[in-house]
């Protein structure tokens, strides 16, 4: 699956409508003909953490995110939980991973697949 259909997936899963901009790799969100903002969780730390607020918030799912970037740990990963979508995605990382950006994607991922149920 690519990265915009993830996009696309995940803000289905909570209610977000827009136009993808290959331009800025974002989904653009337009009110009243007007552009807003954009949107990729995907790259935006704070636009992946509204994105997990919201999947709750909007009782979509409550979502269990664990992440384990202890440096003494031979094998940091990230672990979210989504009923709604009924799995445990689990993402391990080696030494070299950016744990913001593999943190990002399990949420994105996560979202994905409830949108995908809707």
């Amino acid at each position: 699956m690519t990265d915009r259909e993830l996009l696309a997936l995940a803000a289905k899963a909570i209610g977000i409508t827009g136009e993808w901009s290959d331009t800025y790799q974002r989904i653009e969100i337009i009110d009243a003909g007007k552009f807003t903002a954009g949107w990729n969780p995907l790259k935006d730390d704070g636009d992946a953490l509204r994105l997990a607020v919201d999947m709750a918030a909007q009782q979509v799912s409550h979502v269990e995110l664990f992440i384990n970037a202890d440096p003494d740990d031979k094998q940091p990963f990230t672990h979210i939980y989504t009923p709604a979508a009924g799995e445990h995605i689990h993402y391990g990382l080696d030494r070299e991973c950016d744990m913001r950006a593999v943190t990002r994607r399990a949420i994105v991922y996560a979202a994905a697949r409830i949108g995908r149920l809707q």
